[in-house]
This record gives C-alpha cells, structure tokens and sequence, in this order.
C-alpha cells in the first residue's frame, strides 16, 4: 500500500464517521458520549485516533477533549467544533467542522467553509505559504468576522501532527513555499471577538515528549509504557489512560510526569475576548498541478 492509499484509507475512516456523527451533534447530547462514539467507530473501521477527539464550544477554540466524567452537554445557541483526527499505519488524516443551532452565527460557520475553500485554490508546489495566510485573512474580513491570528494549519508527517512548516491564517512575511508531495491540514479559524487565543492551565490532552526507557514496575514506569506502546508521540486523552489504571492515580501520575518533562500538556484555548470561535480543517496532499484534497 502507498502513502497515498494510507491516506485515503484514513480519509474513508474519518468521512464515513462523520457522516453517521452529524446527525448526534445537536443540543441535549453529553459531548463525552459523543467523543467516546466517534473513536470507537475509527478504531472499529480499522484505523486509530491520531489525537483525541476535540469538541470546542464557544470561546474555546481547541485542545478540549471531554474528561473522564465530563457532564457537558450541547445547548441550543452553543458554536461546536468537532475536530478529528484519523491514522492509518501512522499517515494522519485531520479534519474539522463546526456545528451552528442558532441561525444568528451561521455565516460565521460559512465563513470559514468559505476560507478553507479559497486557500485550498491557491497551493500548489512553489506557492508561498504567507500568501496562503493573506488569503485566509481576507475572506475571514469580507465576512465580517477577525482570523485567529496565533493559530494555523500544519504540515503532517508519518506520526507527526505538526511537522515544521504552517499554514497561518493570516498574512506573514515568510520566505517558506509549499512543495510537491507535502501533506497539510489547512484550517482556518473565525471570530467575532479579538482574534487571538490564549492558552489556559486546564489541560485534558497530553503527548509523551520522547521515546524514553521504563523498565522498572512504579506506576510511573507502568503508565509511560502504556502511553508509549500506544499512543507513541501522538496526543493522548488523559480520560484513555483509565482503560488500563484507576483514573485518581493516572491524572497523579500525569502530573509527576509532567513535572519531570516527559509528557507535555496541552492547555485549553480561549479566545481572549471571549469571542465565539469557527473552524473549518481539512487535509490536502500537495500535487504538481495543485493539491488533493482528501476529505
């Protein structure tokens, strides 16, 4: 099997997932049910998570995964962005849409469907990657709305989510060009607030820093083994570690892990201004005559 065909497998994962998920994504559903759901049918299709499923509400712009007793529940003016990420022998598929209930925030919706579209137009191997971010910028304006200046798009590699080069969302001096043969996911995001994100000492998704040793039997030694056979470097939930240790002694273990620098967090992001927050991702691999766009 190609890289190619890797990709597009993932792709048919997160495509028929979503597909039969939209329709729970509605006011009333508990977004851990949701969550939980939506991995096991990536895993029971043949693929994995490549990083827990991200469920966003309002201001939060990203990094939220439901916790291991997350009550939350989707109301009826909430903007809900639901971020996947799919697997297939390590070639991550990464899309994203958002949820509108209330039709008074639907063209912010709108507005970044408008903006993934556009910037998916214009790469093609020697474009550069700032002149993408322009056009991510300008259609965001003309809808009304501001781009979220200090999140972007990523360039994806074989088990990595965020492999050096970005696609920002908005225009940036940069002398870095897409070229042929690279993977991004593009992901513009909108916002009627200031247009940055912060980050928040709340942290539900974690990734171990590097591969590292543990043969001893401590419960630290234990859980690093258990994320590293895995997860590998992948994000992992911290609700996932309770399938295999009580969950009060695994969130202990995180912290100390933490700590010492072998796992990072990922803190929850905010819009600074508590500015309702759009996402549109999808994953496109870069051709000589432009680009596939996979999803």
């Amino acid at each position: 099997m190609t890289n190619e065909k890797y990709y597009r497998k993932a792709a048919e994962i997160v495509r028929e997932v979503i597909k039969k998920e939209k329709a729970r994504v509605k006011p009333g559903v508990k977004i851990l049910d949701l969550a939980e759901e939506i991995e096991d049918k990536i895993k029971r299709k043949g693929g994995k998570p490549a990083f827990p499923v991200n469920i966003s509400i309002n201001e939060v712009a990203a990094h939220y995964s439901p916790t291991i007793k997350d009550e939350t529940e989707i109301r009826q003016h909430d903007v809900v962005k639901v971020d996947i990420g799919v697997h297939v022998e390590g070639y991550i598929v990464d899309a994203a849409w958002t949820f509108i209930f209330n039709e008074k925030h639907g063209n912010l919706a709108k507005t970044t469907d408008e903006a993934l579209k556009r910037a998916i137009e214009a790469i093609k191997p020697g474009k550069k990657i700032g002149e993408i971010g322009s056009i991510i910028e300008k259609t965001i304006k003309k809808g009304g709305y501001k781009p979220i200046s200090n999140l972007s798009g990523h360039m994806l590699k074989r088990y990595v989510l965020h492999a050096g080069k970005s696609i920002p969302n908005v225009k940036t001096i940069t002398f870095q060009k897409i070229k042929e043969g690279e993977v991004y996911a593009v992901e513009p995001f909108a916002t009627n607030g200031k247009g940055e994100v912060r980050e928040t000492n709340r942290f539900t998704i974690f990734r171990l820093m590097r591969r590292v040793d543990m043969y001893g039997t401590s419960l630290e030694d234990r859980v690093t083994r258990y994320i590293q056979e895995n997860y590998g470097t992948l994000p992992f939930a911290s609700r996932w570690l309770a399938e295999k240790f009580e969950a009060a002694l695994a969130q202990f273990t995180l912290r100390k892990l933490v700590r010492k620098g072998v796992i990072h967090p990922y803190g929850v992001l905010v819009e600074v201004k508590g500015g309702l927050v759009a996402q549109s991702e999808t994953t496109v691999i870069v051709s000589r005559s432009g680009v596939l766009r996979l999803l």
